[in-house]
């Protein structure tokens, strides 16, 4: 199977990152803004008493990537995956990530993977001129949109996702796993 990744909150945790750095920067309750089930879309365009903070995010985004953390098992499953004989193609939609920041960030995270496209914030045509067999991404409108085409699709699990049920879901990386090898059987 040809598999596109998303990047952010599907093999890293950059989400609560960001929300945390927006707590501290002003000065706002990060578990209560964790409470609140924001999604990116509510940080873009404010919320509360908060200004539109895209300007925030994008300005200092390059700077937080280093930072973001691998969930647990994406690494082993898609070193798995990829030894199983799947391609794993990366498609990202940082586009505010300094030139080769992303390549850099695999590089130094050990993330396998077969190929990297980079400004991807259209899912829909890397998965049609990548010719992929499935996305997993945690964007309720990427897979959506994926799916709407014949293209099986996995969302991954976050809270801001969690009102979506009409798309399948997975929980961790050894779910996908399990999936991936049910799908292939």
């Amino acid at each position: 199977m040809r598999i596109g990744i998303d990047i952010d909150d599907t093999i890293t945790d950059s989400f609560v990152y960001v929300l945390d750095k927006i707590a501290k920067d002003y000065n706002k309750d990060y578990n209560k803004l964790l409470s609140k089930n924001l999604n990116w879309d509510d940080i873009y365009h404010g919320f509360e008493d908060l200004p539109p903070l895209m300007d925030y995010v994008f300005s200092n985004y390059h700077l937080w990537i280093p930072e973001f953390k691998i969930k647990e098992d994406a690494i082993e499953t898609m070193q798995k995956l990829l030894d199983d004989g799947h391609e794993i193609i990366l498609a990202t939609a940082r586009s505010h990530a300094l030139p080769g920041q992303n390549l850099k960030y695999i590089e130094d995270n050990k993330i396998p993977c077969t190929k990297l496209r980079e400004a991807a914030g259209n899912k829909v045509a890397v998965a049609l001129e990548e010719k992929l067999d499935l996305l997993i991404d945690d964007s309720i409108n990427n897979c959506t949109l994926v799916k709407s085409e014949g293209i099986p699709v996995l969302l991954y699990d976050n809270p801001y996702n969690r009102k979506c049920t009409t798309l399948d879901r997975v929980c961790s990386w050894k779910e996908v796993y399990e999936v991936v090898t049910n799908m292939t059987k």
